[in-house]
């Protein structure tokens, strides 16, 4: 976990009474998988607290280390083990009562029931903090003439290529973009800026399609940030990052004559670098 944000994972504890609906649970079945739903009765005064166990949290708990609490696991058992709540949503009974006098200024009314039913929607989760990250990974190629020198026609090396005969190559590349769904705080190594343009000194693991990034195979640009807030009013934050992935690395180019890339090196004897390498692990999560 060296290098990375460590997230400690725990199983959602729920603590409110709540009584199921006859009808309850409900599931569908689609071309895109299985979900399911479930219908509780409960007080009132509990129904905010308890979609909020139902969906989970994720607390910063000291320095690169945060708890990540699960959704729900679907407590009936079927053949798919996997499913956890996503969404609560909650249905009240009755109207409401004239708010009285001491209430919050603005608030002219007051919601006052006995109970409420609350929906809880539960969906696949293929790994333990798929609440937590997305990721997507779009293959792409760019095309690059060769230079035509050192190079022939034959294999006595007498007809050399002009320079309309050079070659082209295919360098394959990608786009990494890595999202942190909910972050309870933006780290300030992300903020800084001390990590943008700069690839990736050490291997760089990816969550969902269980892949390591070589070492200098990855060249960050810069995070997106959007921010919303919870129930309780508390900030939470969405960062995506975009890496370009090149498996011929960064700090690397061609040789004429050869399509083996190589490193190349100034009048010191040191490597030419064109790109600085960082730790990137640090925008990343790693279950602890």
């Amino acid at each position: 976990m060296a290098g990375y944000m460590g997230v400690r994972v725990h199983n959602a504890t729920v603590n409110i009474d709540n009584e199921e609906d006859d009808k309850s649970p409900t599931w569908e079945f689609t071309t895109e998988g299985m979900t399911a739903r479930r219908t509780v009765k409960i007080a009132w005064s509990d129904a905010f607290d308890f979609c909020s166990q139902m969906c989970g949290a994720v607390e910063h708990a000291s320095g690169n280390m945060y708890d990540f609490v699960q959704g729900h696991l679907f407590p009936y058992k079927t053949r798919y083990q996997n499913l956890r709540a996503t969404k609560a949503r909650i249905q009240r009974f009755g109207g409401s009562t004239p708010a009285p006098a001491n209430a919050d200024s603005g608030h002219s009314k007051l919601i006052n029931h006995s109970h409420a039913d609350v929906e809880i929607d539960y969906a696949p989760q293929m790994w333990e903090i798929e609440g937590l990250v997305e990721e997507t990974f779009d293959p792409s190629m760019e095309y690059m003439t060769h230079s035509n020198r050192k190079l022939y026609w034959d294999a006595g090396q007498a007809d050399e290529l002009k320079t309309d005969e050079a070659p082209g190559v295919i360098v394959h590349q990608a786009t990494w973009v890595y999202t942190l769904k909910r972050w309870p705080h933006i780290p300030s190594i992300v903020t800084g800026g001390s990590l943008e343009g700069k690839i990736n000194e050490y291997d760089v693991d990816s969550l969902r399609y269980n892949i390591t990034f070589p070492a200098r195979t990855l060249l960050y640009i810069a995070p997106d940030m959007t921010e919303t807030v919870d129930y309780t009013g508390h900030p939470i934050h969405r960062l995506t990052y975009q890496l370009l992935y090149k498996d011929t690395e960064w700090n690397k180019s061609y040789k004429a004559g050869s399509f083996t890339p190589a490193i190349i090196y100034n009048a010191d004897g040191n490597q030419e670098k064109t790109y600085q390498e960082a730790d990137l692990r640090q925008l990343f999560i790693e279950e602890a």
